[in-house]
């Protein structure tokens, strides 16, 4: 008979969403990084929207920083190596997915404009040692 732990396990494992296990990167290497599996920019405009809402109702500002990519069609390789680095460094509740064809939002709750900003310069530093340079707007709602 199943415990219920062992209910809640089954549960989060087959409806399981977000990064998948360290195992599961080990198998595909190290940095990999599949750009089909960011919410598309309808999903991710309805996050932000999410967190609008959600401020209204007495949480704190959030931000969001939208990093130009080019078009991932041509060379993908920027749009990756930014991915990679944002999870490298992101919160537990930040967000990153499309805001349209060739930008990038990240999703920053409880983030000040300064923190934002500070956020997108060192994504940007770390994207340099690769020679990629993406402009990055920061807007604070």
């Amino acid at each position: 008979m199943l415990q219920p732990r062992h209910l809640l396990f089954l549960h989060a494992d087959r409806n399981r969403t977000g990064p998948q296990p360290a195992a599961d990167h080990a198998l595909r290497g190290p940095g990999h990084v599949d750009l089909q599996s960011l919410p598309m920019p309808r999903e991710m405009h309805r996050r932000i929207l999410r967190q609008r809402l959600l401020c209204d109702r007495g949480r704190p500002p959030f931000a969001v920083v939208v990093y130009r990519v080019g078009k991932p069609a041509l060379d993908d390789g920027p749009a990756r190596r930014l991915v990679h680095a944002f999870r490298r460094r992101a919160r537990l509740s930040d967000e990153i997915g499309w805001f349209g064809s060739e930008r990038i939002a990240m999703l920053l709750p409880a983030t000040q404009q300064a923190g934002a900003h500070l956020f997108a310069i060192e994504l940007s530093s770390a994207l340099a040692a690769a020679g990629d340079r993406p402009e990055f707007e920061v807007f604070v709602l």
